[in-house]
């Protein structure tokens, strides 16, 4: 599918698309040219080359040109990438990472003097009418290269308060609105936070920001709890939220969020895994709890053209999960798990406090099989005699995992013990 048949199909059911596009990623990936010649992210007594001003006009050129070919195919507006996660135009913003005595270093005007330019050639090639955002980390929670501030303390990166003036000077240049998050490669808990960061912490910092410009916040990281997001909507701290991670997940949050069915969204668990991780090592983009994200074709849900009798046995993840798409495309479906409860490794998995998300994803899989007609039978273990009587026409085994003990010197005191006993 082209672009332009993309905006075309999205147009057609009211949906508007902006396009992110980049200026390039600098010091965070080797051999990437970077405003001075600073440390490369992860490659210990590595540099990166440093950008000539032919080279950053040419940079700012091909920006604008991109944004040109993106209205031509149809898309609503663009979103430059970005001065967030120490991205190029980031490290043109930050201190810390730009030395340059031209006009693109020295003040905090000069090192935003890039993003200026390429707003001002937005605008000029499609016209002052056409939206352009800015993704913006409003703080870098960094105290040197590579070394991350949980608290925020001894900022040596972007301070809470030169986020909000960069603020006002992007919308001062024209900027029609700003998605703003936090966070660098060296501080990645904040640039793509995992579970144990709790939801909504940008909200404060980004109602800040709306305090101090008139144009639209969109704030984004860990803002996928329905409740925290109207909330800060309502209270005027944002004016929309901006998900990732969580539309992965479940593609219908919106929808089910509109229809009052917030319990039926399949939470997104934070685990970085199937995403982000996968994203960094150059392979397909997919999700941890959701099999079909990034693969909707190949994987559909297509209805069976014959409906066989299916019996499941193991009542943990995979199990649950084999259960609900077997009856969802038809098939009469029975699931079998020994334990009392079902869940397997989710239950010792999300024993943590901080892992509620876990164990939502265990309730989430309960309440849809309890919709489904799915005979679920817990406490019952079942033999391979008694497999053979069912008269079933598949069996899918799905008993999951134990742990593997290593074999070291002292494992079998009895001062030594596993973590699943202890979460159980």
């Amino acid at each position: 599918m082209t672009a332009t048949e993309l905006n075309e199909r999205a147009n057609a059911y009211g949906t508007k698309i902006f396009a992110q596009i980049t200026m390039g990623l600098g010091r965070n990936y080797p051999n990437l040219p970077a405003p001075s010649s600073v440390h490369v992210f992860r490659h210990p007594g590595e540099v990166s080359p440093e950008l000539t001003h032919d080279q950053i006009k040419s940079k700012i050129e091909s920006v604008i040109k991109a944004a040109k070919i993106a209205k031509d195919s149809g898309f609503a507006g663009v979103e430059v990438h970005s001065i967030h996660w120490g991205y190029l135009l980031d490290q043109f913003a930050l201190s810390m990472m730009n030395h340059r005595t031209d006009e693109y270093g020295g003040s905090l005007e000069n090192r935003l003097r890039a993003a200026k330019e390429i707003l001002e050639g937005i605008k000029q090639e499609c016209g002052s009418n056409y939206p352009v955002s800015m993704r913006l980390g409003l703080k870098t929670f960094v105290k040197d290269f590579e070394k991350a501030t949980l608290t925020g303390e001894d900022e040596a990166g972007r301070t809470l308060e030169e986020g909000i003036q960069i603020a006002k000077l992007l919308e001062s240049y024209g900027y029609d609105c700003l998605s703003v998050d936090t966070g660098t490669y060296d501080s990645f808990y904040y640039a793509c936070p995992p579970m144990y960061m709790p939801k909504g912490y940008l909200v404060e910092m980004a109602a800040k920001a709306k305090e101090a410009v008139n144009i639209p916040i969109l704030a984004g990281g860990r803002m996928n709890d329905p409740d925290i997001a109207e909330a800060a909507i309502r209270d005027g701290k944002i004016d929309a939220v901006v998900m990732g991670r969580a539309a992965l997940a479940d593609p219908e949050y919106p929808n089910n969020v509109l229809t009052g069915h917030t319990e039926r969204i399949r939470p997104c668990i934070a685990c970085n895994q199937g995403c982000i991780t996968r994203l960094q090592q150059g392979k397909q983009p997919t999700c941890a709890v959701n099999p079909t994200a990034m693969r909707e074709i190949r994987f559909a849900m297509r209805p069976a053209i014959q409906p066989k009798k299916v019996v499941v046995v193991g009542g943990g993840v995979a199990g649950m999960e084999t259960a609900r798409v077997a009856a969802m495309r038809g098939h009469k479906v029975s699931l079998y798990e020994k334990n009392d409860k079902l869940g397997g490794n989710l239950i010792p998995g999300g024993s943590h406090s901080f892992k509620k998300e876990v164990r939502e994803l265990n309730a989430w899989y309960q309440d849809e099989l309890s919709l489904l007609p799915v005979e679920v039978h817990t406490g019952e273990t079942v033999t391979a005699k008694e497999l053979k009587g069912m008269g079933a026409d598949v069996i899918v085994l799905a008993t999951g995992s134990v742990p593997i003990m290593p074999k070291v010197p002292g494992i079998d005191d009895a001062k030594v013990i596993g973590c699943t006993p202890i979460c159980c």
